[in-house]
C-alpha cells in the first residue's frame, strides 16, 4: 500500500521506510489525527522506524489518547514498527529519555532508542531497518551509498 504524503500531517512518511515526527499533539483534534495516521502505517503492512523530534511536553489528555491507541494496537504496531527513534539535542533531557526507553520496549512491545541527532537518528534507523540479526534487516539488503 501506497502511503500519500498529502494525508499525514504528524507523520513525514516521504522517506518511507522512515516515518518523522516532531509535529506536537497538543489537543484532543491533533490526537485523533495522530490515531488515524498511525492506523494507516499500521495497515500499510511493511516495517518502518518511527524518528520523533521532541518538541516540549505532551499534554495529559493528548497522552492518554496516544496511551490508548498503543495498548489497542500493541501487538499489530510491534510487528511493523521496528524501533522508535527519540532525537534530543539536550544531554540532560536525553538522559531522561533514556530511563523511559525499558519501559516502553516491555509496554509496547516496539524498540525504542534516545540519540544526540537527526543524523544519529537516521543512521541507526537504517542498521535497524537492513542490519537486525534476528531478521536479517526487515528489507534485506543495505541502501546504496
Amino acid at each position: 500500500m501506497w502511503l500519500d504524503p498529502d494525508r499525514f500531517r504528524l507523520h513525514d512518511v516521504t522517506e518511507f521506510p522512515l516515518i518523522w515526527t516532531g509535529a506536537p499533539v497538543r489537543d484532543e483534534v491533533n490526537a485523533r489525527r495522530w490515531q488515524v495516521e498511525m492506523d494507516a502505517l499500521v495497515a500499510q503492512g511493511s516495517p518502518f522506524v518511527i524518528l520523533h523530534r521532541i518538541d516540549g511536553p505532551e499534554p495529559a489528555e493528548a497522552r492518554k489518547a496516544r496511551i490508548s491507541w498503543l495498548k489497542h494496537n500493541k501487538r499489530a504496531l510491534a510487528q511493523l514498527c521496528l524501533a522508535v527513534v527519540a532525537i534530543e539535542v539536550d544531554p540532560i533531557r536525553r538522559t531522561t529519555l533514556d530511563a523511559r526507553v525499558a519501559i516502553a520496549n516491555q509496554s509496547y512491545g516496539v524498540k525504542a532508542a534516545v540519540v544526540a541527532s537527526a543524523e544519529e537518528g537516521e543512521d541507526l534507523a537504517w542498521e535497524i531497518l537492513f542490519c537486525t540479526p534476528s531478521n536479517h534487516g526487515a528489507l534485506g539488503v543495505f541502501p546504496a551509498e
